[in-house]
């Protein structure tokens, strides 16, 4: 699979089957990213949906592992919204987090994109999966809604009795 040149600082966006890992480039071709506790294979990650704990591990692992199964890609998308901290910060504070391990996860509010996007801009942003994933809900409910219109303005009418005629 492709990998691209990552700087000190990247947000690296790793695409999976079905959902997308994030993770921080630190420098030297590794990254520092969120994963199960106790576990080599971020692939099990799916575990910690239901963890209500929000168990997690802060990891440091080659980018290379990667990309030996998925596309991995610099993705710094949030650049024209909020301003990224240095390089030497980014590195700083992602590896800081390797002894910490503070961060609490949560499928939605506290997952690995937003963990790249906290190391990168110091901000709590929701990611793009969860933003994708609200407009996709909204965008299904409005159809459901459209849907059920149609039905409701399409329904056949029912047929009027005839009225018998008397006889005068």
């Amino acid at each position: 699979m492709a990998v691209s040149k990552f700087e000190m600082g990247d947000m690296i966006k790793i695409d999976r089957s079905f959902y997308t890992h994030w993770g921080v480039c630190v420098g030297d071709d590794e990254m520092v990213h969120v994963c199960p506790p106790d576990e080599s294979n971020e692939l099990n990650s799916l575990r910690l949906w239901y963890d209500r704990e929000g168990k997690c591990m802060i990891r440091k692992t080659s980018i290379s592992h990667y990309s030996q199964i998925s596309n991995a890609v610099a993705s710094n998308y949030l650049d024209h919204k909020h301003k990224p901290r240095t390089k030497q910060e980014i590195r700083k504070f992602a590896l800081e987090q390797l002894q910490s391990c503070k961060w609490k996860y949560h499928v939605v509010l506290k997952n690995c994109e937003n963990f790249a996007i906290f190391c990168r801009y110091g901000v709590d942003q929701l990611g793009s999966q969860v933003e994708t994933g609200i407009t996709l809900a909204a965008w299904g409910g409005f159809w459901r809604w459209v849907r059920l219109l149609s039905l409701l303005l399409h329904l056949p009418k029912k047929p009027k009795k005839k009225q018998k005629k008397t006889k005068n």
